[in-house]
């Protein structure tokens, strides 16, 4: 892939060949001493909502990801901190239980700002780090001096949104002037992009292919040079039926009308 333009297909297909490896490989970027690390989270995916398990529901069809598994690891008996999104997202990148300064481990940790995340580890020792997609850690949403905010806890760059869920579709600056409550909680899914220091509104677009396009982009912007890159999709969480048209129509699924 080095020497041409990387697409989403290019893109699903190195991480389908190999996990994180193969893709790191194929960019160029990969180093015996500093790996690459490309992080890839799903938002509210079940357990039984992965093709690869023998435990799957039989309507799942996930091909992708399969093969990601089938080139690396399929964790049958791994955990994750809490049951819902935020605590677990939290434990995660911090690499501690979060109820060592959340005891009621409720949906709101939050991040303190004496216990380092794997970006400021890996940022320290040399790396470039970035962040594209949901970023929820129960505090500090929507605001860019919170220690959640990604730039202030070892990213350099970022694009997406800082709340529990985001409209896939509505990312201007327009609807949010038209929220029934702006400023309020359900207008949080109702905002222009984050980006770095500032704004970005879109005025059409899937979030999906614009995470996923961003995260290319980085990808080839720092492909000489270790990396870590944290793609944070907010799919499948609600709105779960919010897809364009396309995909309803290569899967032959009605629509639902929002």
């Amino acid at each position: 892939m080095s020497g041409s333009a990387l697409t989403r297909a290019d893109f699903l297909r190195g991480i389908s060949g190999g996990a994180f490896a193969s893709l790191s490989s194929a960019l160029g970027a990969q180093t015996a001493a500093r790996p690459n690390i490309l992080a890839i989270v799903t938002d509210d995916q079940g357990y039984a909502d992965l093709s690869a398990y023998r435990h799957a529901a039989p309507d799942v069809r996930t091909p992708n990801m399969d093969r990601i598994a089938a080139g690396g690891v399929l964790f049958t008996r791994g955990y994750v901190t809490a049951p819902v999104c935020t605590p677990s997202r939290t434990g995660w990148n911090t690499g501690c239980y979060q109820q060592r300064w959340d005891p009621e481990m409720a949906w709101r940790p939050g991040l303190p700002p004496n216990v380092k995340t794997l970006a400021e580890y890996l940022k320290s020792a040399g790396y470039a780090t970035g962040k594209v997609g949901k970023n929820d850690y129960g505090r500090g949403q929507r605001s860019q001096a919170a220690r959640e905010y990604p730039l202030n806890h070892g990213y350099d760059e970022f694009l997406g949104f800082s709340s529990n869920h985001h409209d896939y579709f509505l990312l201007s600056a327009e609807i949010e002037k038209q929220a029934p409550d702006r400023g309020g909680r359900h207008a949080e899914a109702l905002l222009p992009l984050f980006e770095n220091r500032g704004y970005r509104s879109f005025q059409g677009g899937y979030s999906t292919e614009i995470f996923t396009d961003w995260a290319i982009r980085f990808l080839e912007e720092h492909r000489r040079q270790p990396f870590l890159l944290h793609v944070s999709y907010n799919s499948i969480h609600h709105l779960v039926h919010e897809v364009p048209r396309k995909y309803l129509e290569k899967f032959r699924v009605k629509p639902i009308p929002n």
